[in-house]
């Protein structure tokens, strides 16, 4: 309890409050007695301001961030999306099968798509390359050819006439194009070969990757969820600690984004592992219409309300 005297018309300023709920009390000789709860500390005020004016710039971030999330939709699909259907609150956390990192790069090495359609390049380039060399050698060409003129008959019968002929062709000079265009196209199969190397071992790198966030996103999935239970129950007894005087509301909103903060990650989580089994399907040359579909009727589903703590 602070108390202090204070004449009229001179406001009087009590320091070293703790956080907390006052109730103010003024008393006068010859007047009633006034009372006032629910006054705070100055600091507290403050910090509600603070806290507010930083969530609003979060908000105004997260639209931003939503519409260009939107837009960037609308130019795979051509239309811009209104409504989103969100993903089922439970989904199946299943490992890769077969369980192994070396079999799904081996697998990717030789089954993927991007892969295979740059090997087919290779081959074309070095099937350019010998036909480039063959411009030096001699070629053989056999030419047939067959005719009928009709005439009058005043003048005669029709006349048929047939031909074969057989030409040789030997090409001694060409100023020097022949070299020329072998050495591009083996500088072109060099290019190719390097860029397939390349892209293998990017696949690699991205079969590895996809795979371990596989693995690791069945575990990241059940701890995110067990964060955002946990969150959930902290908020109820942030808001208890408010109704019994404990804890400041201050707190009580801190616990709450904190809530939010978990069930973000948590969703987050989730899509994260979605993708990342597609990804592998997809490097792997393994990604089929019903993969699709399963992820789409995990799509279809309403999400629970996650202002409902309950509902996790």
């Amino acid at each position: 309890m602070h108390s202090t005297p204070c004449e009229r018309g001179v406001d009087y300023v009590i320091t070293s409050l703790p956080p907390g709920n006052y109730t103010l009390t003024v008393e006068a000789p010859g007047f009633s007695k006034l009372e006032q709860t629910g006054i705070k500390a100055r600091t507290d005020v403050e910090d509600a301001q603070a806290f507010y004016d930083r969530t609003a710039q979060n908000v105004i971030d997260a639209e931003n961030a939503l519409a260009d999330a939107k837009r960037s939709l609308a130019t795979s699909t051509g239309e811009y999306p209104e409504t989103f259907a969100l993903i089922e609150m439970d989904i199946p956390l299943e490992k890769p099968t077969p369980d192994s990192a070396d079999v799904w790069a081996e697998v990717a090495g030789r089954d993927n798509f991007d892969l295979q359609a740059t090997a087919l390049a290779t081959q074309a380039a070095e099937r350019d390359v010998d036909v480039q060399k063959s411009r030096h050698w001699p070629t053989f060409a056999i030419e047939a050819a067959a005719g009928r003129t009709q005439r009058h008959d005043a003048f005669g019968d029709d006349l048929d006439d047939a031909s074969v002929a057989l030409t040789f062709s030997w090409p001694l000079y060409e100023g020097g194009i022949t070299r020329s265009r072998v050495r591009e196209a083996e500088a072109t199969t060099k290019q190719i070969a390097a860029e397939y190397e390349n892209l293998r071992r990017q696949i690699e790198r991205a079969t590895r990757a996809a795979f371990r966030g596989v693995t690791t996103g069945v575990d990241r999935v059940t701890a995110a969820k067990q964060s955002a239970d946990s969150s959930a129950r902290a908020v109820e007894a942030s808001r208890r600690g408010v109704e019994f005087g404990t804890r400041t509301e201050l707190d009580a909103l801190n616990t709450q984004t904190n809530f939010f903060t978990a069930l973000r990650a948590y969703q987050q989580s989730r899509y994260d592992y979605l993708r990342a089994v597609l990804t592998l399907k997809q490097l792997a040359g393994r990604l089929t219409e019903a993969d699709l579909e399963e992820i789409d009727r995990l799509l279809a589903a309403t999400n629970a309300n996650p202002e409902n703590a309950h509902a996790l």
